[in-house]
């Protein structure tokens, strides 16, 4: 079974998760998005 998952982000977004700060979006660490997928999140 395939599965198609859309995500919707500005750019703001992609570029904290790429590392970059801008004042709307944090930066994200690491674990930020393995925090995303069910089961894998730090315990």
């Amino acid at each position: 079974m395939k599965y198609l998952v859309m995500v919707q982000g500005a750019q703001v977004d992609y570029d904290a998760m790429g590392g970059k700060d801008t004042a709307q979006s944090p930066v994200w660490s690491e674990q930020d998005p393995s925090r995303l997928l069910p089961g894998r999140a730090e315990r």
